[in-house]
């Protein structure tokens, strides 16, 4: 029998016949979250997302990271980005499942790293001090109330960052979810038309209270900061680290799983991976 190229649906079949659905509920927040990191990723200008799948352990996203100048502005994306999944969910569902969380691999382990190093390591924070490497960085933590109150008001401004992206994306948010959760693969030309729909973000600094809004056409104006949606959506899943819990042990969903804070490759490479 004569060989043939591997095309995209060849993917997709193996994908679906090595792996059984998630439940519809867990799907729809799984696929929530992916595209949260997604849009702020393609918002930001830190990544362009190349596809977006769905997985019976939760989601995964991969993305072409930037080159960029690793300055401040350059750190926040990166932060608002690794927290851009736990923000969809907060957006979407009222609340934010574990899955951002956990692991050493974890959305909230790789930012709270980055956020500790900015601090002490790379000469961003309040001090040019050095007093630790990237990956020791974090142990001081435990011994530092300042830092910790320091590190954890980055982390919350890039949470805050997320949510005003996401809000500002709803509609395409909402729409890149409802395709992923319909295929379990997001990949090509409709990813691509689905991306180039997000309003770019104008930076760390814009103020909380307004945000730019996507009208249901594609448009922007310019409106007070809208609530996030509680209502319960019975549809599914967010990346492969967060998610609804059913018992005493979190359940993990995606998180993107890239490089480091310091190492920004033009190569594809995992946004986020929910295991």
């Amino acid at each position: 029998m004569a060989r043939r190229d591997l095309i995209l649906t060849d993917l997709e079949e193996a994908l679906a016949a090595a792996r059984p659905p998630l439940p519809e509920v867990l799907r729809w927040r799984v696929s929530v979250h992916e595209a949260g990191h997604a849009v702020v990723g393609m918002a930001t200008g830190v990544a362009l997302p190349s596809f977006l799948a769905l997985r019976s352990d939760g989601g995964i996203a991969h993305a072409s990271r930037v080159r960029d100048i690793q300055d401040a502005a350059h750190f926040a994306g990166q932060l608002a980005l690794d927290l851009a999944g736990r923000a969809a969910e907060r957006l979407k569902f009222g609340q934010p499942s574990a899955g951002a969380g956990g692991e050493v691999e974890s959305d909230l382990a790789k930012a709270t790293r980055t956020a500790t190093a900015l601090e002490i390591s790379f000469g961003l924070g309040d001090s040019l001090l050095w007093l630790a490497t990237p990956d020791a960085a974090q142990a001081r933590l435990a011994l530092d109330p300042g830092l910790r109150a320091r590190v954890e008001a980055r982390l919350q401004q890039a949470e805050a960052r997320a949510l005003r992206i996401l809000r500002a994306n709803h509609v395409v948010l909402d729409d890149m979810a409802q395709a992923l959760s319909t295929s379990g693969l997001l990949t090509g030309p409709v990813l691509e038309e689905l991306l180039a729909r997000v309003v770019p973000d104008r930076g760390p600094d814009m103020g909380p209270d307004t945000v730019v809004h996507q009208g249901p056409e594609g448009g922007q104006n310019v409106s007070p900061d809208i609530k996030p949606d509680t209502g319960q959506d019975t549809r599914r899943e967010i990346h492969s680290d967060m998610g609804p819990q059913t018992g005493p042990e979190p359940v993990p969903m995606t998180r993107i799983a890239d490089g480091t804070a310091v190492s920004t490759p033009d190569t594809v490479q995992p946004l986020h991976d929910q295991t």
